[in-house]
Formats: structure tokens, sequence, C-alpha cells
């Protein structure tokens, strides 16, 4: 009786029996996800070019209205909240100070000094600027350029930088400031008349002066310093604190009728670093307290 060997190259694997009651699913390429990611680069850099773009904004020129890098800090003198310009740390101008830190912050309320060099800085606000309102102005809602918009522009020197500014000049202008007004003269005018802003752009572009519900620890008990004075002493005002607030109130006096009338006035009287300095250490002020002008706080 012969027998038959099978030989190695003879051998071949029985084919697998096709599945039951399942559909074989097709492979998904790799297609599909490149034109998915191509029509969403497309569609971003056409809104990009021409409806929106995103901005941060790097610096403190436009506060209090957009912030820039900065710090918020509580004054430990009178508890006020203010913010601090921290731009610097970004763009690495170093000073006396590691890294570029800020070292220093000068309180809006009071104008004490306090250290700030521990504090976080917090980003810059971030922001959608829209493109066809300008390009379209017909459109609903749409318009051309007005006085007092933020606008983002481009330098013509620098045309890789972005700008965000306020709109103060339009087109054929000329312009004029003086003491921080604007005087605009329009094209063929004679005169320089003055650009008053509307209440909306007022209460945006507002800046503390002094808020007296938060007094200075160490100027507290010092009358020299106080701000706010009746201009006679029997003038019928009196300061009141009250669960640490302070507030001036009328009393009017029992000889006085209650309709007399009675003035309070405000002097800015702000100590400077020489004089916080001598009031923090105890010593005699360099100089007495003296009014000084309102000015934006440095």
């Amino acid at each position: 009786m012969s027998r038959t060997y099978a030989k190695r190259q003879d051998m071949k694997a029985a084919p697998d029996p096709e599945p039951r009651g399942e559909t074989a699913k097709p492979r998904e390429g790799h297609r599909e996800t490149v034109e998915a990611i191509v029509v969403a680069m497309i569609l971003a850099l056409l809104v990009r070019g021409f409806e929106a773009e995103a901005f941060v904004i790097p610096t403190g020129s436009m506060a209090p209205t957009l912030m820039g890098r900065h710090k918020e800090i509580t004054c430990p003198q009178c508890g006020f909240v203010y913010s601090v310009n921290a731009s610097e740390e970004v763009e690495g101008v170093s000073g006396n100070t590691p890294a570029g830190l800020v070292a220093t912050g000068i309180c809006g309320n009071c104008r004490f000094q306090a250290s700030v060099i521990d504090a976080p800085s917090f980003k810059g606000d971030r922001i959608l600027v829209m493109k066809f309102p300008y390009d379209l102005p017909n459109l609903p809602g749409s318009s051309p350029p007005q006085r007092w918009d933020i606008v983002v522009f481009r330098y013509p020197e620098e045309p890789e930088v972005s700008y965000i500014k306020r709109l103060a000049g339009l087109p054929g202008e000329e312009l004029r400031v003086y003491f921080g007004d604007i005087y605009i003269k329009p094209p063929g005018g004679r005169e320089f008349q003055l650009a008053r802003k509307p209440l909306r752009h007022q209460k945006a572009m507002q800046m503390i002066v002094y808020d007296d519900t938060h007094h200075a620890k160490l100027l507290a008990d010092r009358p020299e310093w106080q701000r706010w004075n009746a201009t006679s002493p029997s003038g019928g005002w009196v300061s009141v604190s009250k669960d640490g607030e302070w507030g001036w109130s009328t009393a009017p006096s029992p000889e006085k009728e209650a309709a007399a009338w009675s003035e309070l006035r405000y002097r800015h009287l702000v100590p400077d670093s020489e004089q916080w300095a001598a009031i923090v250490e105890g010593r005699t002020l360099p100089r007495a307290p003296r009014a000084t002008l309102i000015r934006k706080k440095e």
C-alpha cells in the first residue's frame, strides 16, 4: 500500500468562513480627515481675513477700558484695589529687578507705593475685532468709522505690528490736544472746536481720583491730609464712619436754619514718595501738605 506525502509548499491554509449575520466594515482612510482639516483651515483664513480676528491686549495704554498684562493689588494702606501695568514682564525690559519683574506699584487712591514683586500677573484682555462693519458700511448694523470708536490698525512703518487705540480724528480734520482735551478743526473750517465725548464714552474712560470710603490708615488721624473740608467750622458737615466705610453727613447747627447754605470743598492733598516715607518712619515731613493738580497716575 502506497502513501502520498504532502510537501510544505503544497500545504495551503483553508480560507476563513465568512462571518454570519455581520457586514464587513470598510476601513476609513485618512482622506476624510485631511479634507476636514483643509476645509477648517480655509474657513479660518476666510473668517480671519474678512469677518473677524482675535487679539490679546499686550499693554495698559487703553486701561481701564481694555487691560493689558497687569497685576491686581490691594493697597496695604487704604484697601483700595487697583491695577499695575505688567507688560514689561513680557517685553523683557529689566531694570534693577531680575527678569524684568515689576517691583512696585502706586495706589491710585492714596498714592502709597507698595511692593508687588510677589503678586501674580494676569494676561491681557482678549478681544474679537469685527472687520465687515467698516468694509461694508451699508449692511444693517454697520457704519463708517465714528469718533471715539476703538479701532485696530497697522502702523505703516511697522506693518507687522497691530495697534489698538481710540479713534479721535476723521479724514480731513485737523486735531489739537490742549490739557488733555481734543479740539477739532473740520475740513474748510477756521476755528478749532472742542470734541465732546458722549456719556457712554466718558463712563468707559473714567479713572479713579479719590474714593472717600477708603482712608489710608496712617492718614486717618491727620487732619492736614484730609481732602474734604467744610468751608467754615460751623458749616454743618461732619465726617462719619460706619462699618468701616467713611462718608459725610449734614448736621445743621441749632442756631442756623436747616436750609442754610453749606459747602463741602475738595482739595487734592496727596503725599509724594518722600512724604510717604517720612509718614511711615514717623519722621517730620520734608514739606507741608499742599494741594496738587489731579493727573493720571504713573
